[in-house]
């Protein structure tokens, strides 16, 4: 092949140079061409070794590391064309180290979710492709916004791994149609979310979920039909470093079930939730659920139309802090213990005596007594003022009714005893117990027998009589029933317990969406009475600070205030008011009382003070001495007048003086002519009622004085009548 010479080209005349196919063009200078070129089908154009007139659709042109004109194939599908600052290649968009996408758009499969270009399909797929995070590579499922509808529940997240949405109303996760992953259960009555270790969850609607059905009682969890949860415990990730947060979530759903923390999952660990602005509304459905010594941290959370807001079981506890359940059936009910326990054991010590007389010096505890007349011997626990009782152990002998006691040494205190009902077991606050290990203030104290109710107790305290420790206890509420020494008592600490703080409580009672009616009025009442529900007879308990839709103000159940009304309710068996010198009570009519600074013992009244409020006692001891009138006798004396405004007076007496020279009867203002007289009752019946009197009276209507000696016929006295000689004779 020879090659065309440019000299030879140049001085050729017309438009078009033909160079034979067995030619090259060899241009060893520079080319410029200024009109446009054409090449014919087939031809090829090459630039530095790179045919640019053909190749595959996409593919891109650039240079590469040594100056010169490359080919970059089209990428795949979605790929975007990115640099490293000096090369350029396709590849994904790519993201943060362990930051994966979910989107409605997205693909589940192998090597994706590291970029919102290459996102998953379905939540669940994700949480099963990221891998294990720990708490040093934590990971972070970014959920984009829409709708998901999440098959073969639950979605097992993955320790130390945040599912966070777009926003709280952008991002939707429902169950899907169809069967759980067990498939034995509608995926809508299954768990949405296992939360293990470390886990965050926020950002988004939670909808769907059903199924919840009320056993009885209709407040306890316990004996319910569970339907589909949102979130609840994974087995197999136990909570030893950071509690599941379930954060800014709302969740939907007529029956659903909000959370379940289950403490039996775990053998170890927290066994905890926590819930920060969580609203829950499930009407006829069921807001948090702690149980089997599961704990459950709730902060500004809300629940609306359950059948029950928050439930503590088993031994479960919650805290909750300036949060709400609004409508619904029942408020919050908490109820048994940690079986797992080991339980304090005791038994119940000693009688109690009732005396009458007020203690002028008080007996010592732990002292001997002895009564008077019966020689009985005991030893003092504790001494109560009012109601009068006398709490003693290692009784000898029998003592006996209106007796004094006496004690043998130390005080020289004594005592009388009541005629009747003077010796009985122990009821009310107090309670003389013995114990392995000595119980604590707040725990709750069950008996073996009895009434079977739960008791906790407020205040414990020692005392060492002959030789042997007891326990006093004082319980919060009161004992009605009597219970025989050497009863068995258990005491718990890990009791079923719900703390309110600053919480809400809205129209309970009410029920779900259909009869609360909202924003209508409710077609079943409030019930004031559920918004707290507690068992006598288990431990269970509910210490609350808590206001209604009516303002009223709570503190537990022992300090209420009305505000409608103005009534303020304290029952508390220790009121201690440090500090305060003295009390003023506003007076009906708005009118400020006196300010009383003391209650006082003083049987005289001597002080005549009015700061001062005298006891029952001392002013029955006032009453009783004055002028020596006292429940076996006296003489009144008055000095001035004596008014009696009720209709029957009544003497009992065998004889009646009196010094006045007249007696009138039927006194007072403008009174009109009528009957009167004298009777003389002879016999009456079991009733007292009149079988038999004799009469002298006047007759205003025939205006004369009559009598009778049959209480029946009446005879005139005078001249218009009998004659006064006959008149006089009856009566010789």
């Amino acid at each position: 092949m020879s090659t065309l010479r440019v000299d030879n080209i140049k001085g050729r005349t017309g438009t078009t140079v033909t160079i034979p196919d067995s030619q090259n063009l060899a241009v060893t200078g520079a080319l410029t061409v200024t009109g446009s070129q054409s090449f014919a089908a087939g031809a090829a154009l090459n630039l530095q070794g790179q045919n640019v007139n053909s190749g595959t659709r996409g593919d891109i042109l650039y240079y590469d590391t040594t100056g010169k004109i490359a080919k970059l194939s089209v990428g795949a599908a979605g790929a975007v064309l990115k640099t490293d600052g000096t090369d350029v290649s396709w590849g994904s968009i790519g993201g943060a180290p362990s930051i994966y996408y979910v989107s409605t758009n997205g693909t589940d499969a192998a090597g994706r979710g590291g970029s919102i270009d290459t996102a998953f399909k379905t939540v669940k797929y994700a949480c099963g492709a990221i891998g294990t995070p720990t708490g040093t590579t934590p990971a972070v499922i970014v959920v984009k916004g829409g709708v998901y509808e999440e098959t073969q529940l639950p979605i097992v997240i993955p320790p130390f791994t945040t599912i966070t949405g777009d926003s709280l109303r952008a991002t939707i996760i429902k169950p899907a149609a169809g069967l759980d992953s067990g498939g034995s259960i509608l995926n809508t009555r299954s768990i949405l979310f296992r939360c293990s270790n470390g886990v965050i969850i926020q950002d988004m609607i939670l909808d769907g979920m059903g199924g919840y059905t009320p056993g009885n009682p209709i407040h306890s969890p316990e004996n319910a039909t569970l339907g589909g949860t949102y979130f609840a415990l994974n087995a197999g990730s136990s909570i030893a470093d950071k509690s599941p947060y379930i954060y800014n979530i709302t969740s939907f759903g007529d029956g659903a079930t909000g959370a379940v923390i289950d403490g039996s999952l775990h053998g170890g660990g927290h066994r905890s939730m926590l819930f920060h602005t969580y609203t829950a509304i499930h009407s006829d459905g069921l807001g948090i659920w702690a149980k089997n010594a599961g704990k459950a941290e709730i902060i500004q959370c809300f629940t609306y139309y359950n059948t029950v807001g928050y439930a503590s079981t088993s031994g479960a506890k919650i805290r909750s802090v300036s949060s709400s359940n609004s409508y619904g059936e029942y408020g919050v009910y908490a109820a048994g213990y940690d079986a797992s326990e080991t339980v304090n054991t005791g038994q119940v010590k000693g009688t109690m005596l009732t005396y009458t007389n007020v203690l002028t010096t008080d007996f010592v505890n732990g002292e001997l007594i002895t009564g008077a007349t019966s020689n009985a011997t005991a030893y003092v626990v504790n001494v109560q003022a009012e109601p009068k009782r006398i709490y003693i152990v290692g009784k000898t002998g029998t003592f006996q009714a209106n007796e004094n006691v006496v004690a043998v040494g130390g005080s020289g205190a004594s005592a009388t005893l009541a005629a009747a009902s003077f010796d009985t077991n122990q009821d009310g606050r107090i309670l003389v117990t013995t114990f392995a290990t000595s119980a604590d203030a707040g725990d709750a104290l069950t008996f073996a027998t009895t009434d079977g109710n739960a008791y906790q107790i407020q205040t414990i305290s020692s005392v060492t009589a002959n030789s042997v420790a007891y326990h006093v206890l004082v319980f919060s509420t009161s004992r009605p029933t009597p219970v025989p020494e050497n009863t068995q008592v258990s005491c718990r600490k890990d009791f079923s317990v719900v703390r309110l703080t600053g919480h809400d409580f809205l129209s309970i009672g009410t029920g779900g969406r259909d009869t609360t009616n909202w924003p209508g009025q409710p077609t079943q009442p409030p019930s004031q009475a559920d918004q707290i529900v507690t068992n006598t007879t288990d431990p269970g308990r509910v210490y609350y600070v808590a206001t209604d839709e009516l303002g009223n103000f709570y503190v537990g159940e022992f300090f209420q205030v009305d505000q409608a009304t103005g009534k303020v309710t304290l029952d508390s068996s220790a009121f201690d008011l440090k500090g305060l010198e003295s009390l003023q009570l506003g007076s009906i009519g708005g009118l400020i009382g006196a300010s009383i600074n003391e209650f006082s013992t003083d049987t005289t009244l001597s002080q005549n003070s009015d700061d001062k409020v005298p006891t029952q006692q001392a002013v029955k001891t006032y009453v009783d001495t004055v002028n020596n009138i006292n429940p076996t006798g006296g003489t009144l004396t008055v000095a001035g007048n004596l008014t009696i405004t009720g209709t029957t007076t009544t003497v009992n007496s065998s004889e009646l003086s009196i010094a006045d020279s007249q007696i009138d009867l039927r006194t007072g203002n403008n009174i009109t002519a009528g009957d009167g007289g004298v009777r003389v009752v002879l016999t009456t019946n079991g009733s007292g009622v009149v079988q038999t009197s004799r009469d002298i009276r006047w007759n205003n209507t025939v205006g004369k004085w009559q009598f009778t000696e049959d209480g029946t016929a009446y005879k005139n006295m005078g001249s218009g009548g009998i004659a006064m000689s006959y008149f006089c004779g009856s009566f010789n």
